[in-house]
Order: structure tokens, then sequence, then C-alpha cells
């Protein structure tokens, strides 16, 4: 059975089942397809990435789930919206009421089934397949919870600290047998929610009794709660923290030697401590870690082991870049263990490593700069050593997890001798075994500690350095079949793996197949590269500092290739994620003849079909991953293989090409001529605002008789494959978008009160001089997208302000309250002088602007963008529209808010 808890984002930390609680601390977190069917005369186009019943659920798609169909009843409705079969079963899910007050231990407790709910979520122990009752509880002090789970079913506990974020799972437990039994304890701040779920294994369901304590913080719980400093379980002096969980006289926690503990246990059992700290009052930076950014303040924990084994520490603290390092020696660099570096507050940092007993081991709690400080709580745990649990601890110098000789590590985990040859070219061979799904895998433990430095990356990618000089090891590895390898090392230093087809240090006529090397510390890396059947590939281990050697575990996987799962296997010249052809890659993966679309030359002209109201139409499914490139846009980055196309106006109007689908990265735009070269130049208009596979959109006013080219490109060489584009072309009239004939201004909308009029003439729009602006209204609903519009005339209006990339000039103020957290995008278009664009939190301060996009010295683009992420609800952030150099004129603003 599974037990699993959630709590709020803020202030209170979990960490591996038992969290430090970091009371009042103010800090908050930031987090193949199918193509569709269409009816049978049309190739049917590619899903858009995240598009509802893809099977991937895409939140920046408003999907709330997405079980990959469309059918209603089943947890997942056909528009990936939750279903609910009642209050516990979705979050914030059902409140479960505690009794209790003063120091009285809180109680609750509620009998419930799964039966009748639907299957949401899962745990990291379990829980993926059974149906899943949710309930909240929000105590009324810090302490400590405790949940139990008895069932009339193989259950299963976990709990969260955010009740939709998997990631902020605090404890999970699913204990033997089939009748419950499951619990869970976590620390807990007052008035913070924490969500527990009750799951069933294997799909597993029926009736159950979830009961509920929290006790309040006291020291010797084994969690050090603030103003603790340090809880070891226990309230004995003389190991370094004494009986009121403060630090016994002797050490220094902000500087070497560093704060002394010990830890210790009986027999084979765990020995844990945690600690409770601050660094921002700290001054010192003695402590720097090894392949880890760590130039901030230090707290060093000298922690000594009663026994031989492995050491676990987990850092969670409250602000950016937090660093956590250890050594075995407090001040020498060459002696550390192993690093981790976070990218956001509240992120766990978890390392494990060797310890020998009775010998100091120093944690040290660190960050990137001294910019970053805060409250933090760490968690060590030591576990006595065990030969074959696959982790190296103690005196083991490797272990495999098995008790099999030849394979580089011995049943008593000692090294075997390095296999012949794995020293220098051509090699050692790592034989593949065939398994019963069709791939064939292989495995080796070994050491670049006896060897010498041979190798090095070709190429700069992966987080691999070209100049690198540490030993290496190099494997030969033949596959019986075509398709994808897999190499995966773990190591006992910082290491790097790559693969090349051609077993040579030092030649220069071809890349390396991958390489990667980005993993902080003695992280796995991994690597996946295209094999060819009875064509050897070579694999090398390498370090990634100059000083990392030694123990590695390789480990080697080829999977069978498949035609149209989207990634470019071995005996495939192309793969872009369909099966079809007539796009550039052939339904067997083969490239496909450019015959057309390549050049201006061979531009094929589009076929446009009259419709209702007058409008032209085309589509059509088209590809780029066979041609060339041809075409560069100024003001939009495309300079990947780019497919042309004509299009005759039908009629004086507005062109709008779309792009709502591709397999990459677009750069959308249109010309009035063809340029033979890729010499950049202006186009009529040109898009690539999504950082994702489309969508992209461009309008352009187009007269009746005349050509115009339109260029579906990639923002980079590498940006390439299939895509969908739908052109239309409509008559001309107030609300299409574009300035013509005597408009003055055109929206989109014949709405009144936007600042365009329903006859696109230009409106007033009180209080837009000055600050706090003119605000702007929003449409949407539920989780977003919101969005809004607004024409803006400058040449009226006042001076009154500046950004920080310029804004000399007459400007308007917009103030914006998102309804819901999530990113801001603003977007100046329309613009008939040289615009800028900058944002602030408060309106008449510019020390809090956010953004500022001025495009110059000259303007090249026809757009001026800022995003903003993790805006907050219900919190106004103030726009302005300025010019650069006294410019003023009109411009279209678009927000858009999104989760």
């Amino acid at each position: 059975m599974v037990v699993y808890a959630c709590a709020s984002d803020e202030a209170a930390i979990d960490v591996a089942g038992g969290t430090p609680d970091l009371a009042g601390l103010d800090a908050s977190v930031s987090t193949p397809t199918t193509p569709p069917t269409t009816p049978p005369e049309a190739p049917p186009p590619l899903p858009a990435k995240g598009s509802c019943g893809d099977g991937k659920h895409d939140p920046a798609a408003a999907e709330q789930c997405d079980d990959g169909n469309n059918v209603d009843g089943d947890g997942c409705s056909a528009t990936c919206t939750s279903e609910s079969a009642g209050p516990n079963d979705t979050c914030p899910g059902a409140a479960i009421a505690l009794t209790g007050t003063g120091s009285d231990v809180r109680k609750g407790s509620v009998t419930g089934t799964t039966a009748t709910v639907y299957n949401h979520g899962a745990g990291s122990c379990g829980g993926g397949s059974g149906k899943d009752a949710v309930y909240v509880v929000t105590p009324d002090v810090t302490g400590l919870l405790t949940a139990k789970l008895t069932a009339a079913f193989d259950g299963i506990l976990y709990a969260r600290r955010t009740c939709s974020d998997t990631k902020t799972e605090a404890a999970c437990n699913d204990a033997p047998g089939k009748s419950g039994g499951e619990q869970i304890k976590i620390p807990v701040t007052g008035g913070q929610p924490v969500y527990l779920f009750v799951d069933g294994y294997s799909g597993s369901n029926g009736t159950f009794t979830l009961d509920v304590e929290v006790a309040t913080a006291f020291c010797g719980n084994g969690v050090a709660e603030a103003p603790e400093v340090c809880d070891d379980g226990n309230t004995l002096a003389g190991d370094g923290c004494a009986a009121d969980c403060t630090f016994e006289a002797g050490g220094i926690l902000n500087d070497c030697p560093g704060q002394g503990v010990s830890v210790t246990g009986a027999a084979n059992q765990p020995r844990k401590i945690s600690f409770a700290g601050s660094t921002a009052s700290y001054t010192s930076n003695t402590v720097t870690p090894s392949g880890c950014s760590g130039s901030g303040y230090n707290a060093v924990y000298a922690v000594m082991p009663d026994v031989d084994g492995s050491m676990t520490a987990k850092l969670v603290a409250s602000y950016d870049n937090a660093t956590l390092h250890i050594r075995t020696e407090c001040d020498i660099s060459n002696t550390q263990l192993d690093c981790r570096e976070a990218s956001e507050p509240l992120e766990t940092l978890e390392l494990t490593v060797p310890v020998r007993a009775g010998l100091p081991h120093y944690v040290v709690v660190d960050s990137s700069s001294s910019t970053y400080k805060g409250t933090y709580a760490v968690e060590v745990t030591v576990n006595p050593a065990v030969c074959g649990n696959k982790i190296l601890d103690g005196a083991e110098e490797c272990d495999d997890g098995n008790a099999n000789a030849g394979d580089g590590c011995a049943a008593d985990c000692k090294l075997e001798p390095a296999a012949a040859g794995s020293d220098t070219c051509p090699g050692a061979m790592l034989p593949l075994v065939a398994a019963g799904d069709g791939t064939f895998s292989g495995v080796v433990t070994s050491s670049t500690a006896t060897l010498t430095s041979d190798f090095k990356p070709k190429t700069s990618q992966g987080g691999c350095s070209t100049s690198n000089t540490a030993k290496d090891a190099v494997f030969a590895i033949t596959s019986p079949i075509d398709g994808m390898l897999e190499a995966n090392v773990r190591a006992a230093f910082d290491a790097m793996v790559y693969a090349r087809t051609a077993c040579d240090a030092d030649a220069a006529a071809y890349a390396d197949l991958g390489c990667a090397g980005n993993v902080d510390g003695n992280g796995a890396e991994k690597i996946a590269v295209p094999i060819l059947a009875n064509t050897p590939v070579y694999v090398i281990v390498d370090g990634e500092l100059s000083t990392a050697e030694g123990v590695f575990e390789l480990g080697v996987v080829v999977r069978p290739g498949v035609c149209g799962n989207g990634t470019r296997e071995g005996g495939e010249e192309c793969d872009d994620l369909n099966t079809l052809s007539g796009d550039g890659c052939s339904a067997t993966c083969k490239l496909e003849p450019a015959t057309k679309n390549d050049t201006c030359a061979n531009a094929e002209v589009l076929p446009l079909a009259a419709g209702i109201g007058g409008t032209y139409t085309a589509t059509l499914q088209s590809g780029t991953t066979n041609l060339t490139h041809d075409q560069t846009f100024t003001g939009c980055s495309s300079l990947g293989p780019d497919a042309i196309f004509q299009v005759v106006a039908p009629i004086d109007g507005v062109l709008t090409a779309e792009v709502p689908v591709a397999g990459f990265n677009v750069s959308l735009g249109a010309r009035s001529s063809c340029p033979t070269s890729t010499t950049a130049t202006l186009p009529l208009a040109c898009s690539n605002t999504s950082s994702d596979n489309g969508p992209e959109e461009i309008n352009i006013s187009v007269v009746a008789g005349q050509t115009y080219w339109l260029v579906v490109d990639g923002v980079s060489a590498t940006q390439l494959g299939p895509f969908t584009m739908v052109v239309s072309v409509r008559p001309p009239g107030c609300g299409d978008g574009l300035v013509s004939g005597g408009e003055k201004c055109d929206d989109g909308n014949t709405t009144a009160g936007d600042g365009c009029s329903p006859t696109c003439t230009t409106e007033p729009l009180a209080g837009i001089d000055t600050c706090p602006g003119y605000t702007l209204p929003l449409s949407g609903a539920g989780t977003g997208p919101y969005t809004g519009v607004l024409t803006v005339q400058t040449s009226s209006l006042a001076a009154n302000y500046a950004g920080g990339c310029g804004g000399s000039s007459k400007e308007g103020v917009v103030v914006v309250t998102p309804p819901i957290a999530g990113k801001l995008t603003a977007r100046l278009t329309g613009i008939d002088y040289h615009a800028i664009l900058y944002a602030r939190t408060s309106c008449n301060d510019p020390v809090t602007e956010l953004a500022c996009d001025d495009d110059a010295p000259t303007p090249s683009t026809s757009s001026r963008d800022i995003t903003l992420s993790n805006v907050k609800a219900g919190t106004p952030y103030y726009l302005f529209i300025d010019g650069y150099n006294g410019a003023t004129g009109t411009a279209r603003l678009n927000v858009t808010v999104t989760p």
C-alpha cells in the first residue's frame, strides 16, 4: 500500500519523507504522435504539440489532463479537463477537520471509498493505475503530521505540498500486504495545507479509513524545526547536537573545520540527523566546490558516522542558486566527493557518497554567489555498507548490484582489472546480449584511474568541453540491428560520455554523434545516438575536469529503429514524426528528391478556392526536411531549410498565412519578390513569435493579380520537418487587422472603447496619459488564457516617463491586472513609428522595471515584445508605450496571460 502527502509551496519544506519546517520562510516556488485524421481526400494533419488527446499533458495549452483519447467518463474529458465524481476526487480535495486546542494533539478521521472516483494521480512509490481520493488538511499548529491508512484493498498513501504538482510530493508509502497499514510522517506548518492521496496498487480500489494526527514540533523528533538548529532524534549529550537541539561547543558553523556532529545507530539501521539554519548573516566563503558554482556564504557540517556505509544529504533552500557539496577534508578541494546546484528556490538537492566510520565528512551548504542566501534545511542519512546494493559505500571499490564475475566488479565489490584495450583505440569490446523485447544490452564496471588521457570531445554539445584533459576509457559496441544506441554512465566522479563512428583521438573530419556532461557533480550522464547493424560505434567515458577520474559503470542498450517517431535512428535518412510521403521525408524515412518549393524557380503556385463571403482559401501539408536554405528575413530568425510558395491574389484584400502545426520551430514570412540568395532583406511581414513548434501567423495587404511569395523557414539550421499551412485572401474592411484605405487604425475587431472605433478611427482613452494609466480589460475564463487588445495613439499625449532602453517621447500608460498567476506577454504591432515598450511593477518607480524593448538604433522588426514570467494573480503591472528620440504614432497593444 502507498501513502503520499502534499503541502503548499511556501514556507514548509519536506525532504525525503521528513521535511524540516522553515517557519516564516518568505519564499515561493516559481514551474511519436499519431497525425490527426482528415477526410480521405487530404493527408491527415500532424497533431499540434500539447493538443488534447495526444497523451502529453500540456498546461500551457490549458489542459488539466491528457489521457491519450477524446472520450468522456474516464476521469479526463474529451476536452482534456479533469472530471470529478465529488469533492474528494480532484484537487484541492475534501477537507479533513482537526480537533484539539492548545498543546493537544490535533486529530481527524475520514471514511470513504475509491471505487466511485477517477484515477487522476500517482505517487512515487506506486498508484499510477488506481483510482485515488484526495483530502486537504490545514493544521493550525506547526508540528509533525502522521497519516495512517486502513483499507480493504492494497492501498497506497502519499502526500504533496501543492495539490496538483507531483514535484512537491513530501512522502509516499506502500506497505506490504493488501489490508492497509500505510503510514507517513511529515513536518507541517500552521496555516499551510497538506494534501493526502489515497490510491490503489495495480488498479485496486475499495473502502478505507484515513486517520490524521498533528503533534506540535518538538526537539528529538529527528526533524530540525526552527528555532532548532539540529535534531538527531535523541536528547543525548556528547554527540554534537545537544538535548535542546542546539549545537554543543567546539565547532564553527560558517567556516572550517565546521560544526562537528556524530551520527550513531543500532546494528544495520540507518542513522539520521537534520539541520536548519540561515546563511543570511554569514560573511565567509572559504569552501568552494569543483564542477559546481559555489562562491556564496558557507555553512559547514562535519558529520562523523559510526559505521562504514553511504551518506545521503538533502538540502532545500529558500533562495535561488543553492549549492550542496561534500568532501573528506574541509580545506582541500580535491577531496570533494560530489556536488549539486539548484536552479530555483525550494529545489531539493540530493547527494549520496561513500563514508568511513570515525572519519568526518564535510557537508557544505553554499550558493553560486554571495547574492544568494537565506534559510535552508538539510537532512543527512547514513546507511551501513552492503555489497550488492548498487551504491558505492564504505571501503567498496565498486558496486554493480550483482555477484557476477567478469563484468568489472567482483562479488566482493572489488574492481577487476580494466578491460583489455579500454585505454586506447580500437577500444575494448562491450558485448551485447539479446532481450525478449527486441533490444540488446550490455554493461561494464571499470575505472579510469589507471588509464591515460587520450580522447576529448570533438564538438561542444550537451555540456561537454572540447579542451578536456582527463583520463578516459573507450569501448567498441557493434549491434546486430539498425537502431538507437543509449549509453548511460554512473560514476564516482564528474563524468562525460560521448560516442563517435571512428576510434580516432585527433581526426577533425567528423563530429561526435552525441556527448553528455551537463549534470552537476557525479550525476548520471546519458546519450542516445543512431547505430547501424554490424558497424561499430565507439563510446568514451571521460572526466569533466582534468582531475576527474575513478570508478564508473557504463550501461548500453540498442533499441530497434521505428520510422515515424521523430528521432533519426540507424538506417534512417530522416524522421519527421510521421509516415507520410510528399513532405520531404518518405513513409520509410528516406529523403525525397527536392523537386519543388526549394527555390524561387520551382516554387509552386497555391490554388485558392473561392468560399463564403468572397474569401479564397488553400490548405496544404508539406515539409522542409529535404530542402536547402535559400531565404533569410531581416527581423525574424530564419536560418533553416525553407519551402517557398507563390500566391496570386484573386482580389484586393488581406492575405493571412498561418502555420498552426509543424514539426519544428517555424519562421514564416512573405515577400513581394523572391530573391535567389540568403541575403537578409526586409520582408512584407514575418513571424517567429512562438518558441514552440507553432503556431505562426502573418497578415499582409494584397492587390488583385499581383504575385506574393510565402516562405516557411526554420529559426536555425537544425529546425526542419513537416508543417501544415493555411492561406486565405479576404476582402478588405474595418476589423481585418490591417490599416488600409482611409483607416487610421485597425485592431482586428469593431468594438468601441478599445482605442480603435468600429469605423477604424482612433479613440481617446481616459487616464492613459499618466499613472496609474488606462485599465486594459482581459477576456477569458477558468485557467485562461486571458487576452486583451488596445490601440494607443501617442501624438496627443505628454512625455512623463522613460524606460531603461530609451523613451524620451510622449507615451501611454496601460495597467494590466492578471486574473491568474502565470506568464504575461505584451506585444506591440501595427506600429507606424519607432516605438518602445517597457513594463514596471510600480507605475511611478523606474527601479521596478521588469523588461524593455526598443529595437534600437533603428527599427528592423514590425513588433515590440516583452514577456513577464511568474506574474501574480490580482497584482497590477504597468505597460508603457513610448517612442525613440521623440517619435510618436499609433500602435496596437496585445496582451496575453497564460498559466
